[in-house]
Formats: structure tokens, C-alpha cells, sequence
């Protein structure tokens, strides 16, 4: 048996659990002190490997759990917090993830461009060469100017704010509501 656990994105499906999810659910204790919207740090996955020794009274690392962990960590590096002692290290640092299989994912699906495939890349790693800094600003352009009633794209650095920003867009939208119920399978 084993887990395959997503540090971000989609929410759980298909026996796939969010980091946050499967934790919390597993460990009620451990849903006190994370916030599903953080980048999971080397702290965090400090304690919950002790958390899963101690639960499991097992001194294998994990706790003898089988997991499959996968994410992006091209991410904003985790939020420190001085009141827990974490320094907001990324939790790949940890010598703890030493034990696992690491495998990096390095075909790009979503463009075809090599030249701007590459100015991503170095975008992600945070470090941009000058040839790719003339290649973006060859880029720039002026904008057509936006019609009044055009809604703008607004981003907000927590889930809860864009929550709020959704449910009032929704209030404001005139019509009748209409709801469909799904069913997912697979």
C-alpha cells in the first residue's frame, strides 16, 4: 500500500490526496498548524515524519508509509513563520527526502517555441541571461485599451481572498441562477 500524495494543485481525485488533505484527514493535529495554501517546508516535512514514526511506532523513516510525493516546486518558496521556528527552507532541502526516488520532469507540452521555452526555464530558476531579456522586451507592445465593462484579471495571495473577490463577482451578475449537478467516475 502506498499514497500518492500532490504538494499543490488540483484537489484530490481518483485516490490522489493534496498534501494538506491527506495529512489533516490521517492526522487531525497536523491540520492545526498548515495552511493549504503554503509551499510545504523543510520543517513541515520534518515534523510530519516524525509525526508518522510516532503514530506508526515505527522507527523506518515516514513511519514504514509508502508515499509517492510530486509537485512543483518552481513555486514561491514557503512563507517563513517566526513562531514555529521555520525558517521557510524549501522541504527538498530536507535530508529527509534523501531516502526517495527523484525524478524531474523535463518535456514541455504547452509551447513549441524553444527560445521562449528556454526564458521560461530561466524564469523559474531565477536567473534570466541577457539574450533572453532582449527576447522579452522585443515583446512589449502597447494594449488596446480595455472597454469599461470588461472584467480584469485580479490576483490575490491567498484562497480565501479570491474566494471572496469570486462570491461577490457572482452576487453582482444579473440572472437566474442555474445549478447542474455532476457525477465523476474513473
Amino acid at each position: 500500500m502506498f499514497y500518492l500524495i500532490k504538494f499543490s494543485g488540483c484537489n484530490s481525485f481518483n485516490g490522489h490526496f493534496e498534501f494538506h488533505v491527506f495529512f489533516s484527514f490521517y492526522f487531525p493535529l497536523f491540520s492545526n498548524n498548515y495552511k493549504p495554501e503554503k509551499q510545504i517546508s523543510r520543517k513541515t516535512i520534518s515534523q510530519i515524519e516524525s509525526l508518522c514514526r510516532h503514530v506508526r511506532q515505527n522507527s523506518s523513516s515516514f513511519g514504514g508509509i509508502q508515499l509517492v510525493l510530486s509537485g512543483d516546486f518552481f513555486q514561491l518558496p514557503p512563507v517563513a513563520d517566526i513562531f514555529y521556528g521555520d525558517s521557510g527552507d524549501f522541504c527538498f532541502n530536507s535530508p529527509l527526502l534523501n531516502c526517495f526516488h527523484h525524478w524531474q520532469l523535463t518535456e514541455v507540452h504547452r509551447q513549441s517555441d524553444p527560445k521562449f521555452i528556454q526564458v521560461l526555464h530561466e524564469i523559474s530558476m531565477g536567473k534570466l541571461s541577457d539574450d533572453s531579456r532582449v527576447y522579452l522586451s522585443a515583446l512589449a507592445r502597447p494594449l488596446a485599451p480595455f472597454p469599461a465593462l470588461t472584467p480584469l484579471v485580479h490576483l490575490y495571495p491567498t484562497r480565501l481572498e479570491v474566494e471572496c473577490h469570486n462570491a461577490d463577482s457572482l452576487a453582482e451578475m444579473e440572472g437566474q441562477w442555474i445549478i447542474y449537478d455532476a457525477e465523476d467516475q474513473g
